[in-house]
């Protein structure tokens, strides 16, 4: 709906959105750009990977309803605290929802190298995983906001909607998938 921060800011209502942030100088950034009741669980997802020790950004949707307008594709996410952690980062972490209804983190991003070796964890952990195959959302833009760190190329995880319904509601299968996350991205 918005071409960019800037727009959607101008145009929504106080208290439609919240920005949630914390730069522990990790190096590491796991963002939620569409969190809050615009891809559901995002959030909680992130914040379970980021652990006390990674930073992380949230963008949460906090409407009634059409939350969905909220929504800015990543290559054109310009929220200013968004783009300044990101770019200070050496590897972004980008946690989305996939309007699918299975239980398949689709992996990818522009670090195309770890893509297999996440995907490989993940099994490992009970989940399954695979690359992401739609070009749209396979994360290899250059302005996706997960390319935008300093190390050139970051993660992103596409989950279907009934994984990030598992993993909102048992935090035993969030945690055992944010150590499997966690055991890729601090190898990098």
């Amino acid at each position: 709906k918005y071409s960019g921060f800037a727009e959607l800011s101008v145009a929504e209502p106080h208290g439609a959105w919240r920005l949630r942030h914390e730069d522990r100088g990790s190096g590491v950034v796991v963002i939620a750009p569409h969190a809050g009741m615009i891809e559901h669980d995002t959030g909680e997802i992130a914040l379970a990977i980021a652990g006390d020790d990674l930073s992380y950004y949230l963008f949460e949707g906090r409407k009634h309803d059409h939350n969905r307008d909220l929504h800015l594709a990543s290559a054109r996410f310009d929220e200013p605290t968004a783009v300044e952690m990101c770019g200070r980062a050496r590897l972004v972490v980008a946690i989305h929802g996939k309007g699918v209804h299975d239980e398949i983190a689709y992996v990818g991003g522009g670090r195309r190298g770890a893509v297999a070796a996440l995907c490989t964890a993940l099994v490992a952990a009970g989940f399954e995983a695979r690359a992401e195959p739609e070009p749209r959302l396979d994360g290899r833009d250059p302005a996706n906001l997960c390319n935008r760190g300093t190390g050139g190329g970051g993660l992103q995880l596409e989950l279907g909607s009934s994984l990030r319904h598992r993993l909102g509601g048992q935090e035993i299968r969030r945690a055992e998938f944010a150590a499997a996350v966690r055991s890729v991205v601090l190898s990098l």
